[in-house]
């Protein structure tokens, strides 16, 4: 019986040495709120247009490694539609098929956490969004607070994956929809508001060398050490027209193996963690599969 017994330890440490959350065993115990995600910008506009974000499909975008995709969401015949901006600019389908393929992936890798980042500038009700959810099953995996966390009190990699809560869900919730997602109901706990937990420096950054790291949004006052954040370490190009009121802007894609090159990423991430005294949670990219992405993912997570 002792001999068994002792087999059965060996067993069990050889898997929990052989364990990986996210690709590596030292994130299993790494809290969620310190690890650094590179982000995906727009992750399902794919494509070569100038309204395009990526170049290749989500599924690739999560087998290179990425785990933090960010989409539009807009509200269009009576359903959640995936818009740039206006639907009547790039409409790629519905929110659905998205959420389809992200589960399909997850189904196949029981080990790793994804996270979402999702806007709602059409005002949605939380309900819709619950529904699409439930609709591919995705609810049942996503991570439900039981009260507002501090930044130092969200649970590891490892926790997440044995509790099956592999799926975290963030909604930039604007000031018309905050009313829809107060504690209740119990549903849609798991759609947290982005703001309440992360800040961000600004976007459309017109200057390759990313000379800033200033907080953006939310605008209001807060303690930033409290807060997880994330860099938009987007390179644009400012084009002569202008869109509500706006320049219009648009990313860089010839440039993207230079934006997203290991030099570029750290200058930034160098600079932010001199202002803020530590690394970025999310450093957000277009074309995340040209440069040095999951490269610097590693690194910084190291």
């Amino acid at each position: 019986m002792r001999i068994i017994h002792l087999l059965v330890c060996l067993v069990a440490l050889g898997l929990a040495d052989a364990r990986k959350c996210n690709g590596h065993k030292h994130l299993c115990n790494r809290k969620y709120s310190n690890v650094t995600f590179v982000g995906s910008h727009n992750a399902n506009f794919i494509g070569d247009r100038i309204t395009h974000n990526q170049n290749v499909p989500v599924t690739r975008q999560l087998d290179i490694g990425v785990r933090f995709l960010t989409i539009q969401t807009h509200w269009k015949d009576g359903e959640i539609r995936m818009c740039h901006s206006k639907c009547w600019l790039l409409d790629v389908g519905k929110l659905e098929d998205f959420l389809l393929e992200v589960s399909r992936w997850m189904k196949k890798h029981p080990s790793d956490v994804v996270t979402l980042l999702l806007t709602n500038p059409t005002s949605i009700r939380g309900r819709d969004f619950a529904a699409a959810f439930r609709k591919v099953g995705m609810d049942k995996i996503a991570f439900t607070p039981n009260k507002k966390l501090t930044v130092n009190s969200w649970p590891t990699l490892g926790q997440l994956i044995d509790n099956n809560n592999r799926l975290v869900v963030f909604m930039v919730i604007n000031m018309l929809t905050l009313a829809d997602y107060p504690e209740k109901p119990r549903r849609e706990k798991w759609i947290m508001d982005w703001f309440s937990y992360s800040w961000e420096t600004p976007y459309g950054e017109l200057d390759s060398n990313f000379p800033h790291c200033k907080r953006d949004r939310p605008q209001r006052d807060i303690d930033e050490s409290k807060y997880m954040y994330l860099i938009n370490h987007v390179w644009n190009i400012a084009m002569g027209a202008r869109f509500e009121g706006e320049t219009v802007k648009i990313p860089t894609r010839l440039a993207a193996n230079i934006t997203n090159s290991m030099d570029s990423i750290s200058r930034q991430v160098k600079l932010c963690k001199a202002k803020w005294g530590k690394i970025p949670n999310v450093i957000l990219l277009d074309f995340i599969d040209d440069g040095d992405a999951i490269k610097a993912q590693d690194h910084f997570n190291s």
